[in-house]
């Protein structure tokens, strides 16, 4: 089972019907413009927000098979981002829930995914030393 909960994320590129594209493979390199346009769509898509990113928190990396048990080693980069507004049409088909919740909450909630636990955490640290 997938854990039910984590921050928003996706591919760079998709070559077609959900297969990664070259960017995401790393097979051919991404502008620091197209990482961030991506990590805010996958914002719009998988929380129904529009925001700004203040600045880059980090990665985490790890390795995952695809149906076919291709491997694939897959970077993301979290930014901080500042909230801006909800959207009218609201959040994607990938999601079933979103919450607002403190960053304690948070890391309970990403019980199973400390790498991102530890960059909410980072986040907090960076807002209460602005």
């Amino acid at each position: 089972m997938k854990d039910p909960w984590c921050l928003p994320k996706g591919w760079l590129d998709d070559a077609s019907d959900g297969i990664p594209g070259p960017k995401t493979l790393g097979t051919s390199r991404a502008s620091t413009a197209e990482v961030e346009e991506t990590a805010l769509r996958e914002v719009r898509e998988e929380a129904g927000v529009e925001a700004r990113i203040v600045q880059r928190l980090g990665s985490v990396q790890y390795v995952f098979s695809l149906a076919d048990n291709q491997k694939v080693f897959k970077t993301i980069i979290f930014f901080l981002m500042e909230y801006l507004r909800d959207l009218p049409e609201g959040f994607g088909y990938e999601t079933s829930e979103i919450v607002w919740v403190d960053a304690s909450e948070a890391c309970r909630l990403l019980k199973n995914r400390k790498g991102e636990c530890d960059l909410i955490k980072k986040a907090l640290s960076v807002i209460v030393n602005q």
